[in-house]
């Protein structure tokens, strides 16, 4: 428990550096989380909150130290670098994420009857739910 926060600084520098490392965003914060569910019975509701809080100013002061740089003077700059982060426009068919999607583009061809914001909604969607159960065995 005592290294939680900095475990938690260090995930977000992590998340920074490569945004490969949000693949274990949902068993990371699932943990926490579990943490903060146990606090509540050990310690009560507001030693609880209080957790939560100090991992919260904790995510928010590391996000803000790191991406000041591209949103001042000019928020716009930020936008771009997650565009870059993030090459959604280009489809699902990008670098190391590509595998499941190619794999069902080949059985189910999607891209015939869906749209490529359906797509993106579908694939998010699906994603989410195959990372809840393990999230929830973490929590």
């Amino acid at each position: 428990e005592g290294g939680d926060g900095a475990g938690t600084f260090w995930y977000c520098m992590a998340l920074n550096f490569k945004q490969m490392s949000l693949y274990f965003a949902p068993a990371f914060a699932a943990h926490l989380l579990g943490n903060a569910h146990r606090r509540r019975f050990d310690f009560g509701l507001l030693p609880s909150l209080l957790y939560l809080l100090r991992l919260a100013l904790i995510v928010l002061a590391s996000f803000a130290i790191l991406w000041l740089p591209w949103l001042y003077p000019d928020p716009s700059a930020a936008t771009q670098v997650l565009r870059r982060i993030f090459p959604i426009s280009r489809g699902l068919y990008e670098d190391k994420v590509a595998n499941l999607w190619c794999t069902l583009s080949l059985v189910l061809k999607p891209h015939r009857f869906l749209s490529p914001k359906s797509i993106l909604l579908a694939s998010t969607a699906l994603t989410a739910a195959l990372a809840l159960p393990p999230a929830l065995a973490a929590f």
